[in-house]
């Protein structure tokens, strides 16, 4: 080294360093902003999804439940109308179609005493009584209606004549059913709309609050650059 000379010293790299920070910030704020919009558009299709999906659903057990209940009455007429076919010896229905109207109705009642449609139906007032007294008389009248001859018109009348009687109830049980189901239905609105609406002001609240925080990163990154 020449005499007299100084050492030549090295330009400090602190803006270098101080760049790549800022940098990095700014990407970790970008990441931070896109976490917080994710979230807020993820949790309002979740919830708008369990709204559509609970709505979907109720709808869906209000038509079983009133096609359970109606079916058990409709089948009860399609049997009194099949023996009053069968009663004519010259008549087209013939005794397998007899049958097959004893156990579609026996299926039908079957419905009104299992799972949670069943639960549901008996659980109006009437409606458990109504199919109880059905069934004990369907049971009484089974072996008879097996032992039918086509045309036999005593025998026939006979078990018409037990299982009339019944209609009147039957008639209840859809009117009860429907009206009730009506009633739930209404309810459930109303309790929906009242939950629709406080998550409508959460995910409000929500949205505001990822809205202003959002804002508060684009200004420090703006004076982070």
């Amino acid at each position: 080294m020449p005499t007299g000379a100084f050492p030549r010293l090295q330009k400090p790299r602190f803006g270098i360093a101080a760049s790549l920070t800022k940098k990095s910030r700014s990407k970790r704020y970008l990441i931070l902003i896109v976490a917080i919009a994710a979230f807020s558009v993820t949790l309002t299709l979740g919830f708008t999804k369990i709204f559509y999906e609970s709505s979907r659903e109720q709808a869906q057990s209000k038509e079983l439940i009133f096609w359970s209940a109606t079916q058990i009455e409709h089948e009860y007429w399609r049997l009194l109308d099949a023996l009053s076919r069968y009663h004519q010896s010259d008549g087209a229905l013939e005794r397998d179609d007899l049958l097959l109207r004893l156990d579609i109705l026996w299926s039908r009642i079957n419905i009104s005493e299992n799972g949670d449609i069943g639960r549901r139906i008996r659980a109006i007032e009437g409606n458990g009584a109504a199919i109880d007294q059905l069934k004990y008389t369907l049971e009484t009248v089974e072996p008879l209606i097996l032992a039918l001859e086509k045309g036999d018109g005593d025998k026939i009348a006979a078990v018409r004549g037990k299982l009339e009687p019944h209609s009147n109830n039957l008639y209840q049980l859809t009117e009860r059913t429907t009206h009730y189901e009506q009633d739930r239905s209404f309810l459930f609105k109303q309790r929906t709309a009242q939950t629709y609406l406080l998550s409508s002001i959460f995910f409000l609240g929500v949205l505001i609050s990822g809205g202003v925080l959002i804002i508060l990163l684009l200004n420090e990154l703006k004076r982070s650059k």
